[in-house]
């Protein structure tokens, strides 16, 4: 579950765990954020299973900005600062600042939903 986790934050294939997802490493080249490899370099897997696949990833980025919303109150509550005249410019100013980390990161999250881990095309070529 960890190598999972870990996985999907690193934005690797689902299936091989090798290759990365997109082409640039970088999420805030912005002129390449959404450039995705066709398939997987190491073991062929179609990243795009189907037309508008990724159209489910909102879900998942709506979970993550609710879980960002959340780790920021508690950060907030922590220190002592969790009034809403604090608490919601903190929430908007992460949220625009972090938004093309959560857009990669969700459809990280989406593809693993979807495709499973084959631990011997890992260990192939």
């Amino acid at each position: 579950m960890i190598g999972l986790i870990i996985n999907i934050i690193r934005m690797r294939c689902p299936r091989c765990r090798k290759a990365p997802l997109y082409t640039q490493p970088n999420p805030y080249k912005f002129s390449r954020l959404f450039e995705m490899h066709e398939q997987c370099p190491h073991c062929g897997q179609p990243y795009e299973i189907e037309p508008n696949f990724y159209y489910g990833a909102m879900y998942a980025s709506y979970a993550l900005a609710v879980a960002l919303f959340v780790a920021v109150l508690v950060i907030l509550t922590i220190i002592g600062h969790n009034e809403v005249e604090v608490l919601l410019p903190t929430y908007f100013i992460s949220l625009v600042v972090l938004s093309p980390v959560l857009f990669r990161l969700s459809r990280s999250l989406w593809i693993h939903f979807f495709v499973k881990y084959d631990p011997e095309l890992a260990e192939k070529k």
